[in-house]
């Protein structure tokens, strides 16, 4: 079957949409993998997706010294870049 100018664009469409359809159907299939199940698939539902799949962090306290830490060297610099900055002027 041979199409011509506006029929050819509109079939060329179509087969694109099936493709990107496909590609995301199976995407989608696996980007929930390990999530319960729950409202949150079948409608927006931020709530029970939070409600069915929120588990509390247990870490050990090497992680939270680690954490400490890392956030003290962050508001030492945050404070030197706005002395620097007070100090030339711009606030």
């Amino acid at each position: 079957m041979e199409l011509a100018g506006t029929e050819l664009i509109a079939h060329r469409d179509l087969n694109r949409q099936e493709e990107l359809t496909a590609t995301t159907d199976s995407k989608t299939a696996t980007a929930w993998d390990g999530f319960k199940s729950g409202f949150w698939q079948k409608e927006i539902n931020v709530r029970d997706f939070i409600q069915q799949n929120y588990q509390p962090y247990v870490g050990d306290e090497r992680s939270s010294r680690l954490r400490r830490h890392a956030r003290r060297i962050f508001w030492v610099k945050q404070m030197q870049i706005l002395g620097a900055r007070v100090n030339l002027g711009l606030g």
